[in-house]
């Protein structure tokens, strides 16, 4: 036996190693290969549409007060030049009967229906019909009316003695059709009309004022004179009229420091 503690390992070199694992083709094949698709800006113009929409009032949050006001008022004015060349009451088809025999009654109490109004209005004459504007999407009242009577005479009357009539607790203002009888004429909502509801108190001259009335026993000469307790080079300050000096003692004044 050897003495040898080792045995030597013989290494075979050209014994075949294990085969190499197949993986699957990561791309296409060359006959199924094709570019991606290319579209044009068409694609992007809703969503771009919808971004716009949505950050329109942007910048308004940070535009100055005054600016705000001048484009509101100027967006008002474009709507009421809009609104002007759609109004004619010559066309409308809701207008009929003759304008003179019409009256118009404002200011009404928004749940007053022609049933009121031919009772409060009747009495002036024979009514033919009576149409209480409303609201299109709504049909809420807008607050006046038209009234059509059979003859001129009557509608004069309702004109001369239907104004100021209080209906639900409120003075109506009878008128006569101005659209289709004065030339040029515009409603209020419309910037026309005969004015607002403020009455404004004119100012009474200093000769109309009422006269102060007189004092039974007048103030001495010296009342009002500087503040009570202010005590200058001439000593007190005179005491308001008609009041005493509280009793004093030396320790009521607090601590000068």
């Amino acid at each position: 036996m050897s003495d040898n503690k080792y045995t030597p390992v013989i290494v075979d070199l050209f014994t075949p190693k294990a085969p190499i694992r197949h993986l699957p083709q990561v791309d296409l094949p060359v006959a199924l290969r094709r570019t991606p698709k290319i579209s044009g800006l068409a694609d992007f113009l809703l969503p771009l549409k919808q971004h716009v929409e949505e950050f329109k009032d942007y910048k308004s949050q940070f535009l100055s007060k005054e600016l705000k006001l001048k484009i509101k008022a100027q967006q008002n004015k474009e709507h009421l030049q809009r609104s002007l060349v759609k109004w004619n009451p010559e066309t409308d088809q809701n207008i009929t009967g003759d304008p003179y025999k019409t009256v118009f009654v404002g200011r009404l109490d928004y749940k007053v229906n022609e049933i009121e109004l031919r009772e409060r209005f009747g009495q002036f004459g024979e009514i033919e019909q009576i149409r209480v504007v409303r609201d299109s999407s709504t049909g809420k009242s807008r607050g006046y009316a038209f009234i059509l009577y059979k003859t001129e005479n009557d509608a004069k009357l309702a004109f001369q003695k239907g104004n100021r009539m209080v209906i639900n607790d409120r003075a109506v203002v009878v008128d006569i059709e101005r659209g289709r009888v004065v030339k040029n004429w515009k409603p209020r909502r419309l910037g026309g009309g005969l004015g607002g509801r403020k009455i404004v108190q004119k100012h009474r001259p200093a000769e109309h004022h009422e006269p102060a009335p007189k004092m039974l026993y007048p103030p001495p000469s010296s009342y009002g004179r500087g503040n009570y307790g202010y005590r200058g080079r001439g000593g007190r300050a005179p005491r308001p009229y008609g009041q005493r000096l509280p009793n004093r003692t030396p320790y009521s004044r607090p601590p000068r420091y």
